[in-house]
């Protein structure tokens, strides 16, 4: 016991010691402006998202203007180039794989500029299972916004009904010309059946970032930098309008007169997500996404978990004069 304390004890002096004779180095401030960059494009060529019904994989193109101090504007679009409920060996051919579009903007209700300690990373070496790192802290000039932001928004998804019989209710209904309504079923080729869910409507919430623009001169160390932005959003997502679709292959026709836009399939039209961005801010730097939360469309399984990474291009443009 003793000797894990005497361990322990060490490993803390040992990062103290470190601490300590980082904090000493000199260093000289090049540039400290969070404000060189207000436009961000990102580009990212993996996003993924994943529902409890379906996982697709495709781009993510998204666009911020920080266009004037009290405003921003935004525009997201998401599409699949693999899409698991889109390429069933039963899925008919064709099929559209799911896509996201929003066009929207942020009223800032903070936008200023604070003194905030900037961690500046001097080296860092790996051995075995650790990282030793070595830093310093630089005072530097923070840009903080907080804002409410919404927009438009649509969403596009495909979905399976299981083809099992031995299930007396299970999932999507269907209205048949003669006005009996039952459990969507191949009766015939025994195949799963796909239907798409098409939803339209808002998105609304309150967004905070944090943009950093630090780079400093470290004795000994070179050039070294704290470039960031760091974007946190909660949304409510409200879609008053969703549409379903049934998706027929070619030996389904026969179920092409059934109607599932009927009052029993129920829509869901309230969701919400939880959502955190982080980019390097320098002309053409790297960026990562997550998103969690409750997408609307289908009432049931509309929890999804969405990441992706790329590329960004950050650029300085003139702001509205408003």
């Amino acid at each position: 016991m003793k000797t894990k304390l005497k361990s322990l004890l060490a490993i803390v002096l040992l990062g103290s010691a470190i601490t300590t004779r980082s904090q000493n180095v000199s260093y000289q401030i090049i540039e400290n402006d969070p404000d060189k960059r207000n436009l961000f494009i990102h580009l990212n060529p993996f996003n993924t998202q994943a529902y409890l019904s379906d996982i697709t994989i495709g781009y993510n193109i998204q666009a911020t203007w920080l266009a004037a101090k009290h405003l921003q504007f935004q525009v997201d679009y998401r599409k699949a180039y693999l899409d698991e409920n889109a390429t069933g060996i039963f899925s008919p051919v064709g099929l559209k794989k799911s896509s996201q579009l929003e066009i929207g903007g942020i009223f800032n209700i903070v936008n200023k500029k604070k003194n905030k300690s900037h961690r500046i990373v001097l080296k860092s070496s790996s051995s075995g299972r650790y990282t030793y790192t070595s830093s310093i802290y630089v005072t530097g000039e923070a840009r903080k916004i907080i804002g409410f932001r919404g927009g438009l928004l649509t969403l596009f998804s495909n979905h399976k009904v299981n083809n099992d019989f031995t299930k007396k209710a299970d999932g999507m209904q269907g209205k048949r010309a003669d006005g009996t309504v039952s459990y969507l079923r191949d009766s015939i080729n025994f195949e799963t059946i796909n239907f798409t869910a098409r939803s339209i409507g808002l998105y609304g919430g309150i967004d905070f970032k944090t943009i950093k623009q630090l780079i400093v001169s470290a004795e000994g160390y070179g050039t070294k930098s704290n470039k960031i932005m760091n974007n946190f959003y909660l949304d409510v997502l409200f879609t008053p309008l969703v549409k379903y679709d049934l998706k027929l292959n070619t030996g389904q026709a026969y179920m092409s007169n059934v109607d599932i836009n009927i009052p029993e399939n129920k829509r869901k039209i309230l969701g919400w997500r939880l959502g955190w961005q982080y980019t390097l801010n320098q002309p053409c730097g790297f960026n990562a996404k997550m998103e969690l939360g409750q997408q609307p469309g289908l009432a049931s399984k509309s929890f999804f978990l969405t990441f992706g990474f790329g590329m960004t291009i950050g650029l300085k443009t003139k702001e509205l004069p408003i």
